[in-house]
């Protein structure tokens, strides 16, 4: 959910992944609709996996 509201803010530049953000963004403007929208962990099992396997996200 974060990255969400990062993504659609005017300006994410202040945030240490600011880059890559703007980088979402302007690949997201290269096509006419794209819903993003959050989905839980508990409903993708997909990302769950990944979203755990990333050593930087781990707490």
């Amino acid at each position: 959910m974060v990255i969400l509201q990062l993504i659609s803010k005017n300006s994410p530049s202040y945030h240490p992944l600011g880059n890559i953000l703007l980088d979402c963004r302007s690949v997201i403007e290269e096509f006419e609709a794209v819903p993003i929208k959050h989905i839980y962990r508990e409903a993708s099992q997909c990302a769950d996996a990944l979203a755990n396997d990333v050593p930087f996200l781990a707490r």
